[in-house]
């Protein structure tokens, strides 16, 4: 969950968020893209960005080295 408060980000923001988070996602797990879900809930001056990722493994391999 990510909590952000007087940020104001646009839904088009939000959604460039989660795009990116799942581009890190996928170095890290495999996940089924199509069950993933993403809900956005503005509540009392805050908003709350909440996505449900269905991992199902690891990658075979990864493109980087630390």
């Amino acid at each position: 969950m990510l909590k952000h408060d007087r940020m104001e980000l646009t839904k088009d923001d939000m959604l460039e968020m989660m795009d990116r988070i799942l581009m890190v996602l996928k170095d890290y797990v495999n996940y089924d893209k199509d069950r993933v879900q993403m809900k956005v809930k503005r509540e009392n001056g805050e908003t709350f960005l909440f996505i449900s990722v269905p991992v199902i493994g690891r990658p075979a391999s990864r493109d980087w080295e630390r």
